[in-house]
């Protein structure tokens, strides 16, 4: 079923009134704002699970403090809710470990873990799949994969806690290919599933993928290489290992990295830009947006393909004889345009499979 706002407009009333509580806790602030009535019908009206074990944690200071990102009423509307599980989940995804005003997020990425460790959602080494919190002047979003909700009233601060309220309900992120094509990484994905690297990028944790974007994928720029070397200059674009933005920006010289692939690629950054050059020295990419999260790790998007060692001394020996399965791949992104289509329906997929 597709739960809605007016679904339990008629308890909110109610559910405000099972929810106070004295002095001014979370729950307090969360009942007492009546653009957090869903919210609040949710935790109180029984219809996907008792929750009272929650609603107390929540009550009691003595508890400990929680960050509570709080949907509004609207965000709801066309969520998909069925069971208790589902609705756990996501509010343990909405939810983090201390009190954490605004002001003690810095300009840029702030990754946070959550308190969502069902290891459905959760594929990190650490526990707690994470949210980006990025900030910019005055504006906050919080992002959640390649998607992200807007804080519309930050600060709503509880004798245990604070509750930022944002726009949208946050949505654990997916596997890879999953988010990738939510972030337009068509080709990557393609490159991917034409060499059945999906299934072990997907099966790692905690890992950083460096994803060229479609621009970095010219028609030519892969055509000279078989399926089985294309499968490593993908494998040399993941490392094993979180290597948020904020790591990489506070570098102060330039570090090699081991790959997936068994080479290095050394990264540096200057004047804030953040550039990788490969083994060979022939070939640099410079990231262009980072932290963008997925079920098991962390994509920044590069404006440029990577060569391991091997695939650039064997280009000579495979150029002149390339087999029909090669011959696929040498054209995979000259004539093949991926389906928006299909694209739309994969995102929907994934979406719907996460909430069943």
């Amino acid at each position: 079923m597709y739960f809605k706002t007016s679904a339990v407009a008629a308890t909110a009333v109610l559910a405000t009134s099972a929810l106070a509580q004295s002095g001014n806790s979370l729950v307090d602030v969360i009942s007492g704002n009546s653009d957090l009535s869903t919210l609040t019908a949710l935790l109180t009206n029984g219809t996907f699970g008792n929750f009272s074990s929650l609603v107390n944690t929540l009550s009691n200071s003595t508890n400990g403090n929680w960050t509570i990102f709080a949907p509004s009423n609207s965000a709801f509307d066309g969520v998909q809710i069925t069971n208790s599980t589902d609705l756990s989940s996501i509010l343990s995804y909405h939810t983090i470990n201390g009190s954490h005003p605004s002001s003690q997020f810095k300009d840029g990425s702030n990754i946070v873990a959550t308190n969502l460790t069902n290891s459905t959602y959760d594929h990190f080494p650490s526990g707690g799949v994470p949210l980006n919190v990025k900030v910019s002047g005055n504006t906050v979003n919080v992002y959640y994969g390649a998607n992200y909700a807007n804080v519309t009233s930050a600060d709503n601060t509880a004798s245990n806690g604070v509750v930022h309220v944002i726009n949208t309900v946050l949505i654990p992120p997916t596997d890879v290919n999953s988010t990738a094509l939510q972030a337009g990484l068509d080709k990557f994905v393609y490159a991917l599933n034409s060499t059945n690297s999906t299934d072990g990028i997907n099966k790692k944790s905690g890992i950083t993928i460096f994803a060229p974007n479609d621009g970095a994928f010219s028609s030519d720029a892969l055509a000279k290489y078989n399926s089985s070397q294309l499968a490593n200059i993908l494998a040399y674009h993941v490392v094993e290992g979180l290597y948020f933005s904020s790591n990489l920006t506070n570098l102060t010289s330039p570090i090699n990295i081991t790959t997936e692939a068994g080479q290095n690629f050394t990264l540096d950054v200057s004047g804030g830009s953040v550039k990788l050059t490969d083994v060979s020295g022939n070939n640099t990419a410079h990231v262009v947006k980072t932290d963008i999260l997925t079920d098991n790790g962390v994509i920044h998007v590069i404006d440029s393909i990577l060569i391991p060692a091997q695939n650039a001394s064997s280009v000579a020996a495979n150029n002149t004889n390339i087999t029909s399965s090669t011959s696929g791949v040498g054209s995979l992104f000259e004539s093949r345009e991926i389906s928006r289509v299909a694209v739309a329906l994969t995102v929907l997929s994934a979406f719907a499979a996460l909430m069943l």
